[in-house]
């Protein structure tokens, strides 16, 4: 008689087998914990990340032009105040994005004949590159006419240019001329008939209006 054939368990066969190793990889799984939000910045993270290493943008100086100038109490009490005007701006060359100009005069007498005068003209531009641009050409264009001497200027914010014209007792010119962003400013001293220089009142000046363009 033939010896009967034992049944495999069904729990053996390769179905099943297969099957417990799925089901096992899913619990397993399970406990496993995920990294996604942990390691990986979320979107905002990176977003604020980025923008805090960027360089700090140039904001433009919107004060008004009066505000620049120095006030009463700043000016000495020898000097007058001889005018304070606004400027044609059409007239004004090369001055590309120009929005505004002023100028503020003052003056004193300086012994019998002599005189002292100080001439401030701040120029207000609609960006820092068109200030720049003015700035450039109004230096390049005094350095190529040549005849002058360089003066050393005061430590300022601004980026400053100042030199003299000097003809003798009949006249001589300290003038500096300097740009704080989208500002262009000019201060001339001048002094006539007198051996008296204007250079430490042009140097006053421009202190002063850089120090308001804080």
């Amino acid at each position: 008689m033939a010896e009967a054939k034992v049944k495999k368990a069904w729990y053996k066969s390769w179905w099943a087998i297969t099957l417990f190793i799925f089901i096992a990889l899913g619990i397993f799984s399970v406990f496993i914990p995920s990294d996604k939000g942990t390691n990986a910045p979320s979107t905002e993270t990176a977003t604020t990340g980025s923008s805090n290493t960027q360089p700090p943008t140039d904001t433009l100086i919107t004060k008004s032009l009066d505000d620049m100038f120095p006030s009463r109490g700043e000016i000495p009490t020898e000097f007058t105040i001889d005018s304070s005007q606004d400027l044609d701006i059409k007239v004004i060359p090369s001055s590309v994005g120009l929005e505004s100009a002023k100028l503020m005069a003052i003056s004193k007498l300086e012994g019998t004949y002599g005189l002292i005068g100080v001439n401030m003209d701040i120029y207000k531009f609609s960006s820092i590159e068109n200030a720049k641009l003015y700035y450039d050409i109004f230096v390049n264009g005094v350095k190529q006419e040549g005849g002058y001497t360089e003066i050393n200027m005061p430590t300022t914010k601004a980026t400053c240019f100042g030199y003299e014209l000097d003809y003798g007792i009949q006249a001589k010119f300290a003038t500096g001329v300097c740009r704080n962003k989208n500002i262009f400013f000019m201060v001339e001293g001048t002094s006539s008939n007198t051996l008296k220089s204007s250079e430490s009142y042009m140097k006053d000046i421009v202190r002063n209006i850089d120090k308001r363009l804080e």
